[in-house]
């Protein structure tokens, strides 16, 4: 889909999602940055990403739960739109286990660590209602990776699922 299109449609439809869900999206700001960024967070439900999307102008690359734990087959594809300064989005859901996380982890520190991209983590919380009152994206912590080892960035992403699912 050309970015005209993409747009508009953006456009016409989280104008729709804000009138009807009413979410609140703190600290937004953070995503106020040059270069590429990774944003992790909470998966809760399948309309979490709008959320995302209302937070930004910045197109957003949505990584499924497949391409995420398949890194060999989306790597190529995530590492291409962090070397043009984009954004991809890991949404998690809590079914992930341990391996899983760990070995997440550590592909989303490689990754970030070879494109000195910024991590921005995320969490969601609350109801998909009509005009709901506790539905919001607080975007959280900002991880910036170039003074880091693979490893410490791993440990940060650990902690902050953990936290996230707790």
């Amino acid at each position: 889909m050309n970015n005209f299109w993409y747009e508009f449609l953006k456009k016409i439809l989280l104008t729709i999602y804000k009138i009807y869900y009413n979410p609140k999206i703190i600290g937004k700001e953070k995503l106020n940055i040059e270069g590429p960024i990774i944003i992790i967070g909470n998966h809760k439900n399948k309309m979490d990403k709008y959320n995302l999307m209302i937070s930004t102008k910045k197109r957003l690359t949505f990584m499924v739960k497949e391409e995420y734990l398949d890194f060999y087959k989306s790597s190529p594809m995530a590492l291409e739109e962090l070397y043009n300064g984009g954004v991809i989005v890991i949404l998690i859901e809590d079914i992930i286990d341990k391996t899983n996380k760990a070995l997440l982890s550590q592909k989303i520190a490689s990754m970030a660590i070879k494109t000195k991209a910024t991590i921005i983590t995320c969490n969601i919380k609350g109801d998909y209602k009509f005009r709901s009152k506790n539905l919001n994206t607080k975007y959280k912590e900002l991880i910036k990776v170039t003074k880091l080892s693979t490893n410490e960035v791993k440990e940060k992403i650990i902690n902050i699922i953990d936290k996230y699912f707790e």
